[in-house]
This record gives structure tokens, C-alpha cells and sequence, in this order.
């Protein structure tokens, strides 16, 4: 491959740059020629399926993970159902509210083609992800250097440390991050990597400062040093480094005495203490009909006050904190048995890509995902759910790479 750019790798580019809102330049909010950046972000990913269908149709709409997607549509029409039938939300606005979702998910098979057809391999996809993620941390880092004083992101700031902190999306970042640390135990590529994973953590302990994402990234290092094959000596020596660096960020902070006050009794997280009460709300309104139950109590439209009431997001209630809590009370059981299908699926195949190339990076994606299962909503809501696509394409990729080295090995016997 002579470059990293070709027209097929410019458009995965600009989706992936566009779905992270040109880094928090934009706002989903913001207008174009009277039309909202979440409007024409739908637009682009509507012409990125159909583009690639009519470019390759055969066999377009298939794939390992293919039930899963087609699975989202009926669950958005229940939700939507259900949001008719408890609250009176109209039942358009209830599927137009699920758009971003249901054409997100659909981005896997253009994705899948472009596998299919060798216009996108593993190597590939980590030149995209090494690219864009380069581009995303340096552009936070120089807000964090510059200050609020010359603030020119989209996303809110708030100061913890005596500094600001920006809270962005990280889901490219994780990947990078595993994958950079999967590469440095098997010594490739050493310094690229390094510099990637001191990219990813400075953004992690200088600007975003999150305890929760602290401990997402030190889970994610240390599960895949853990399940990787090198030298005992080595992973030590970086556990120990990932753990001091940790250590020594949560013992610079307040979160000691924060945590150690919870613990005593002495105060109560604020966000523990709202994530509890909206979870009751929740149990309360599935427990006043056995079908919310079955199928949810729907997805609110959150542009009406009729919707807002009665899912409790005047109260402060948001599904975006309530992870699968805020899942099963939109999508009930039904939707519930769908996420552990989509989970078992990946599960399977990340334990199959463990046993024959020791792959770690999906199981350890898993892991992190059950560990954090109250709070996590990447894996449906809104553009958020890229992420989880990009992990059905990885795996896709990971067996394509898998049989494209099976059948070299056959072609040298």
C-alpha cells in the first residue's frame, strides 16, 4: 500500500471525524444553510450505505453480526409503539428521536463490503484509527493548553484540579489504546505506539481527569497485558508503570477524600445518589404494566414536555447515565435479550480469535463493557453506537486476517 488515502479510506475518514463532530469543533446543534450538523451527519451516513450498495449489492445487506442489525429496527418500532401507548408521544417523532441509532448500526454493512472486497483491511483500519486518533488528542491537549480563555470547542468545559477538563468521546481512543499496548508486548512498532499510549493517557489524566475513565483505561491496559503471551518480566514492569501513573493521579485529586467520605457516611456521590432514584423511577413505571416490561416503556422524543414528565427527565433522569437500566426501561425484556445476544455473539468470537491468535482485545472490550453495564451506553444510543460497529468490523477483520494467513500457509505447502 503506497499511501493511507485513497477515495474508499477518505470517506471512512470523514465519517469517522463527522461522527465525533469535527472533534467538538461543531455541535450537534449548530446550522448549516438552515440545516442542523445532526441532520446532515445523518445525511452523509444515509449516503455512505447507499453508495457502497450500489457499488456492491451483492450479498450487501449479510454478515457475521448481520441478525443483530436487522434486529434494531423492530426494537426502535416497539419502543416507538410503546411511547404511543404509556405517554401519548406520536409515534413518528418516537422513530425519528431512534434515527441516529438505526442508521449508525447500519454503517456495518458498508463497512463488511468494503472487508469482502480487500478495499479495507486490519492494517488499514488501524492506519485510519492511528490518523484520526493523532489528530482528535492533539486538538484537545492544545484546548487544555491555550484554556478557557481561548476556548474554541463545542463541547461544555467544567475546572476540576484547578484546571479545565474536557469530557470527549473516547471510543477511538480505546481502541488505539489496546491495540497500541498489544503492539509494544510484541515489541512492533515501538515508538509509534509508545508516543500513542503517552498521547491517550495525558488526555486521560491532564484533560478529562475522569475517575471513571481512569480506571476504563487501567482496565483496558491491564487486561490485555494480562492475556498476552510475552514475558512475565515485561508485563510486570508495565502494570507497575500503568499502576504508579494511576495511583499517583487519584492521590493528587480530591477523589480520595471524596470516595473515603462516601464509604464512612459521611456524604453521598451526587451522581450515585440521581443514578438511584432514576433507577426506581424506572422499576416504578415498568412495575404499573406487565408489557412495559416485555417491550419497554419507549424511547422519549425528549423535544416534548408531555415525554419529558413522564420519563423523569424533568427530574434530572437521563438513559444516557443509566446505562443498561436506561436500556431496559426503553426496550424491556425484549431489547435486554437482544444486548446479551449481541454480547454472547461477540463473546464467542472474541474467545475464538483468543484460542487461535491470542487476540485479547476483544474479550478485554467485553470485560469492560459488563464491568461497567450500569453507566455504559455506547452500545445504542444515538452516533454513540459507532463503537460497537467498529468492534463487529474488528472482529470481521480479525477472521478475514485469520483466513487470509490460513490460505497463504496452504499456498506454501
Amino acid at each position: 500500500m503506497t499511501g493511507i488515502i485513497n477515495k474508499d479510506r477518505l470517506l471512512i475518514i470523514i465519517l469517522l471525524v463527522m461522527m465525533h463532530k469535527c472533534f467538538d469543533l461543531f455541535a450537534m446543534t449548530d446550522n448549516f444553510f438552515g440545516i442542523q450538523y445532526s441532520d446532515i451527519l445523518f445525511l452523509y451516513s444515509t449516503f455512505f450505505i447507499v453508495y457502497y450498495y450500489m457499488k456492491y449489492p451483492k450479498h450487501y445487506f449479510s454478515g457475521r453480526f448481520s441478525k443483530i442489525i436487522f434486529l434494531v429496527p423492530i426494537l426502535i418500532i416497539l419502543s416507538a409503539l410503546m411511547a404511543k401507548l404509556f405517554y401519548n408521544q406520536n409515534f413518528i417523532l418516537g422513530i425519528l428521536t431512534q434515527r441516529a441509532w438505526l442508521i449508525t448500526m447500519f454503517l456495518y454493512f458498508p463497512f463488511r463490503a468494503l472487508i469482502v472486497k480487500g478495499k479495507l483491511t486490519l492494517d488499514i483500519f488501524w492506519k485510519i484509527l492511528y490518523l484520526v486518533v493523532g489528530i482528535e488528542a492533539s486538538i484537545y491537549l492544545m484546548q487544555y493548553i491555550v484554556g478557557a480563555d481561548h476556548y474554541f470547542l463545542k463541547v461544555p468545559y467544567t475546572y476540576r484540579y484547578e484546571s479545565i477538563r474536557i469530557v470527549a468521546d473516547m471510543a477511538f481512543m480505546h481502541l488505539i489504546l489496546m491495540h497500541a499496548v498489544s503492539e509494544i508486548l510484541k515489541k512492533v512498532n515501538l515508538k509509534k505506539n509508545i508516543f500513542f499510549l503517552v498521547l491517550i493517557l495525558m488526555y486521560v489524566f491532564l484533560v478529562n481527569k475522569g475517575r471513571g475513565e481512569v480506571i476504563i483505561c487501567l482496565i483496558l491496559i491491564a487486561g490485555i497485558i494480562l492475556l498476552n503471551k510475552a514475558s512475565h518480566l515485561y508485563k510486570t514492569a508495565i502494570i507497575v508503570a500503568a499502576l504508579l501513573l494511576g495511583f499517583n493521579f487519584i492521590m493528587q485529586s480530591t477523589a480520595v477524600g471524596e470516595f473515603t467520605s462516601i464509604l464512612l457516611g459521611d456524604s453521598k456521590d451526587p451522581t450515585y445518589d440521581v443514578r438511584e432514584r432514576s433507577q426506581e423511577f424506572y422499576i416504578e413505571k415498568l412495575n404499573a404494566n406487565p408489557l412495559a416490561w416485555i417491550y419497554g416503556y419507549g424511547m422519549q422524543n425528549t423535544t416534548l414536555v408531555s415525554s419529558q414528565e413522564e420519563t423523569g427527565i424533568n427530574q434530572g433522569y437521563l438513559i444516557t447515565d443509566n446505562g443498561i437500566y436506561g436500556f431496559l426501561f426503553s426496550y424491556g425484556i425484549f431489547g435486554l435479550v437482544w444486548y446479551i445476544y449481541s454480547l454472547s455473539a461477540q463473546l464467542r468470537d472474541g474467545w475464538i480469535l483468543f484460542k487461535k491468535k491470542r487476540e485479547s482485545i476483544v474479550i478485554v472490550k467485553i470485560l469492560k463493557d459488563i464491568i461497567f453495564f450500569a453507566t455504559n451506553i455506547g452500545f445504542f444510543y444515538s452516533y454513540q453506537s459507532l463503537y460497537s460497529v467498529l468492534f463487529f468490523i474488528l472482529i470481521e477483520l480479525f477472521f478475514k486476517d485469520i483466513k487470509s494467513a490460513r490460505s497463504i500457509s496452504e499456498g506454501q505447502i
